[in-house]
């Protein structure tokens, strides 16, 4: 007989034949993970931070600064920590603002790539789903692009796949099955709602599997941990700080309500994975067959989180399906699985060429999704996560200011967005201004103060034209601009430089909007 995922029991001598295969299978994977930790960390520094990455960088900076995420408001925020203070650590070591902040993604993108072979073969003991599953999550672009950015979600990822795979692990100690998926679901929820897929993950796995025990003894421990380990994450989170809250997240979830996005989310998901994805929805009854008591908390904690996603959530990005993805893959790499148990239905020789020939399929499937093999230093996301070229439009800034302007620090420029100038100039650097707008879209959401920097507000053509210095504003935040009346002075006066790009940066100089204003 042999123990989980296939490899020879205790007592038993080893087969030469599975040493090698292990050998050449921990090789092979060691190459996938080498060629995924490329993909994610060439060419870190070269791309601009956008607007995501750039909320994230001030709350890296004022934690270097203060110990805290005290920003240049006065205000203390401690939304996303956990990855905040990651990226304080990461900044303190490589203090450049685009790898420093980006690194800690990185190493969690690519630790990914193993945890996700592990989780693949604990659950379907196979090595053929285990290979799939480390080979999508290396290659698939969207795993690449979002290891590469400032932002939580590959350390989220990371973090539920750990939790997952240490609370199937039943062979293990207490700690291993309770206290490091506790571990993790606190990270988890402490850097996004989403988040709290981890713990609903938990309870049911907890809830369902205790019974695996033999003895008495064992079960009432089981129960009894799942229920004190339940019942501390639900406690911590909901005094956590920042809008991760559990309190905060409840009241969001009930007073939000919204058509529903469920097609364009499923539409981008078949565009990103293709075939992988509909290898997923075979396989999970497949799961919920083959091991209800790890394949149902799983489908039904998907489904809470995609519910609350596609009818419940009243902002609209693409982003927010990352938390999605290493579920997904996971059901996807179990396709060989599938193929294989359906044989074995029918013969008990063919194990191994079933196996191979599910891989095949499965290939043919990946082959379909948006993956790549090729490195490259700047990764398009999409057009809910617009990638201005920030870096370079200051960079321009401070060009033409050197070589007009002895006083370097007395640079001043107005924009929607004055973070960047806090980032790219510094925050002690020249004047800002903020024009008011509204990152939703929403009627009545406009933020009348700079949120995230001590920019003075403009609010009106008057205050805008005599401001004097530099105008910066992307295609987004002209769109977003509360005041129709500056919206339509700046639309119509054409822009001085345009840093080119998916999303263009427009730069005006304030004596061209004075001589516009001026004509009749």
């Amino acid at each position: 007989m042999t123990d989980r995922c296939g490899e020879p029991g205790e007592g038993r001598a080893v087969d030469p034949d599975r040493t090698w295969i292990s050998a050449i299978l921990l090789v092979l994977l060691g190459a996938i993970t080498l060629w995924g930790g490329v993909l994610r960390g060439r060419g870190l520094t070269d791309a601009s931070l956008w607007l995501d990455e750039a909320v994230s960088v001030v709350h890296a900076q004022a934690i270097l600064a203060h110990g805290i995420p005290r920003l240049t408001t006065g205000r203390i925020s401690w939304d996303f920590f956990p990855m905040h203070y990651a990226m304080a650590g990461s900044l303190f070591l490589w203090p450049d603002v685009h790898g420093g902040s980006r690194l800690p993604s990185v190493l969690a993108g690519i630790a990914l790539i193993p945890t996700m072979f592990l989780l693949a073969l604990r659950v379907y003991r196979s090595r053929w789903s285990g290979v799939a599953a480390a080979l999508t999550t290396a290659f698939l672009t969207i795993e690449i692009a979002w290891s590469r950015q400032a932002r939580g979600y590959a350390l989220l990822q990371l973090m539920m796949a750990i939790g997952f795979l240490s609370a199937l692990e039943t062979g293990r100690s207490r700690w291993v099955r309770y206290g490091v998926p506790t571990l993790c679901s606190l990270i988890a929820v402490g850097l996004h709602r989403a988040g709290y897929m981890l713990p609903l993950l938990l309870s049911g796995l907890w809830l369902l599997r205790w019974e695996l025990d033999m003895s008495l003894a064992r079960r009432v421990q089981g129960v009894v941990g799942g229920v004190l380990s339940a019942l501390l994450v639900l406690a911590l989170t909901y005094f956590l700080p920042g809008n991760s809250s559990l309190l905060h997240t409840l009241h969001d979830l009930g007073t939000a309500s919204m058509p529903g996005y469920a097609c364009a989310y499923g539409g981008y998901l078949v565009e990103q994975l293709g075939g992988l994805f509909l290898c997923a929805l075979l396989v999970a009854p497949f799961v919920l067959v083959r091991d209800w008591r790890t394949g149902l908390p799983l489908i039904v904690a998907m489904t809470a989180y995609a519910y609350v996603l596609f009818f419940r959530n009243q902002l609209f990005a693409f982003r927010y399906l990352l938390p999605l993805v290493p579920f997904l893959i996971l059901l996807g790499a179990g396709f060989p699985a599938m193929v294989r148990d359906i044989a074995m239905h029918f013969t008990k020789k063919g194990r191994a060429v079933a196996g191979a020939l599910g891989m095949m399929l499965w290939v043919l499937a990946m082959l379909s999704s948006s993956w790549t093999v090729l490195p490259k230093s700047e990764w398009l996301l999409d057009f809910t996560s617009p990638q201005p070229n920030w870096k370079d439009a200051y960079t321009l800034i401070l060009q033409r200011d050197a070589s007009c302007n002895p006083e370097p620090h007395s640079i001043r420029t107005v924009s929607a967005l004055p973070l960047f100038h806090d980032i790219y100039l510094g925050q002690s650097a020249g004047e800002k201004g903020y024009l008011p707008i509204s990152h939703t879209g929403i009627s009545g959401d406009v933020q009348w103060v700079a949120p995230y920097s001590a920019a003075k507000p403009i609010r009106n053509a008057t205050d805008l034209v005599h401001s004097g210095g530099y105008i910066l504003l992307d295609d987004f935040g002209l769109r977003m601009l509360a005041n129709p009346d500056l919206k339509q002075l700046l639309s119509m006066t054409k822009p001085n430089a345009v840093i080119p790009g998916p999303f263009p940066v427009y730069i005006w100089l304030c004596d061209s909007l004075a001589k516009q204003s001026d004509e009749p």
